[in-house]
């Protein structure tokens, strides 16, 4: 498609759209793994390498990423903005109690 450069994913996005609700854990991060989901994600990488289009995905874990790369997908996040926050809140936190404790 003529001026289309990137296409990028958004998991959760794509679910909400297609009324499929995404598995939602403890980390604030989800797991695709509803088979139409996977259909649809393997149906867009399809059509960008078809068409000389990057194509960009989101991702939860870095196991998730490292899989989206080898996958073919070019511009990966590694963790949403409230994943990233939670998981690094949380470890900050332990932390200061820690370091509080001594």
């Amino acid at each position: 498609m003529p001026g289309l450069d990137a296409i990028f994913i958004g998991t959760g996005d794509l679910s909400l759209e297609m009324g499929i609700a995404f598995k939602a854990d403890s980390s604030a991060s989800h797991t695709v793994d509803d088979p139409q989901i996977v259909a649809a994600i393997d149906r867009v990488l399809a059509a960008c390498r078809k068409n000389n289009v990057i194509p960009g995905i989101v991702t939860a874990s870095a196991e998730d990423a490292a899989r989206r790369i080898r996958q073919g997908f070019q511009l990966v996040t590694c963790m949403n903005d409230l994943g990233f926050f939670r998981s690094h809140s949380a470890q900050h936190i332990a932390s200061v109690r820690e370091l509080a404790a001594r």
